[in-house]
């Protein structure tokens, strides 16, 4: 163990108008970790543009291509033992929007974003740490689709939506030049309610029914040391969201709890128009596929003086 060396380098470019606007960045770093095989490098290239097509329709795009490569990270769980694999993962993310403003306080979005994700884990040689012919490769890809709309009026605020993903799910292995596939599918649709000027008061509830279809038999590489076979899980379920807010202005007090549950959809998808939080509870997670939970959450926020919170 010793300590770690690492450099970063971001390069930014923006361009705006009265109907235009777009950005393009390209980063790159390394880090050579805190032991042996700990090391990773990467480099992320990404764009984004969106235009205002007429007074009331935005069009928006986005890309991001991305590759990483990796000792044994993340770490397990004796994190001084060194474990003889490295990773590599190249991602591919493309994405198009459309929100249409209807009236002041009712709006709709629509998505279709596309991912492919690879990642092959190598099996190193203990003396020297150099790769050697044992790795594993999973391909993760698929489109996915999504809308959105959202109504305010009054104290009330309403956001209803529904997406789907279809995606895929390839393993191969150079052990016995072995291959599967599966299926990945998603689909929800859901309903928040947003109850304002209740005193001090902002009540939040909702409902989301979610459907997942995931090939949990097969394994990643950075599990590959797990026989992958063909189970797959299978569910759908009904999932409620309740929360609250407190605010307290003059003593700079905010008061928070929620309850929610949740069927985490395939690894694959990897993005949602969703509300990700529930009364400032995140409510989503890198869960497997078909990992069904409760959520309980309480806390306050303080605001003591200026910009010390």
């Amino acid at each position: 163990i010793d300590d770690s060396k690492n450099w970063t380098g971001d390069l930014i470019g923006t361009y705006h108008n009265d109907r235009f606007s777009m950005k393009v960045e390209a980063k790159a770093y390394s880090d050579d970790g805190f032991r042996k095989n700990t090391e990773q490098s990467g480099q992320v290239y990404s764009a984004f543009l969106e235009g205002a097509v007429t007074g009331q329709d935005t069009l928006q795009f986005n890309a991001i291509v991305g590759n990483r490569k990796t000792g044994d990270l993340p770490l397990r769980d004796i994190p001084i033992l060194i474990t003889f694999e490295e990773f590599e993962t190249d991602e591919y993310n493309f994405g198009l929007g459309w929100h249409r403003s209807f009236k002041p306080g009712t709006d709709l979005a629509v998505s279709a974003t596309w991912n492919k994700t690879d990642q092959t884990g190598t099996i190193l040689d203990p003396a020297t740490l150099e790769p050697t012919a044992i790795s594993s490769t999973a391909t993760l890809a698929g489109p996915q689709l999504e809308a959105q709309f959202v109504h305010r009026t009054g104290r009330y605020g309403w956001i209803v939506g529904l997406g789907g993903f279809d995606g895929t799910l390839d393993l191969t292995s150079t052990v016995g030049a072995s291959s599967l596939e599966g299926d990945e599918l998603y689909g929800n649709a859901y309903g928040y309610v947003k109850v304002g000027d209740l005193g001090p008061v902002e009540l939040v509830g909702g409902l989301a029914v979610e459907s997942v279809d995931s090939p949990v038999g097969l394994i990643p590489p950075r599990d590959s040391f797990i026989i992958p076979t063909d189970v797959r899980y299978q569910n759908t379920q009904v999932s409620p969201k309740f929360g609250l807010t407190s605010t307290y202005p003059g003593a700079g007090l905010t008061l928070r709890a929620a309850a929610f549950s949740r069927l985490a959809p395939s690894i694959g998808r990897l993005q949602s128009l969703e509300p990700t939080q529930v009364s400032g509870f995140n409510q989503f997670y890198e869960d497997v596929g078909g990992t069904k939970s409760w959520n309980y959450g309480v806390g306050f926020d303080q605001q003591f003086i200026g910009k010390i919170f």
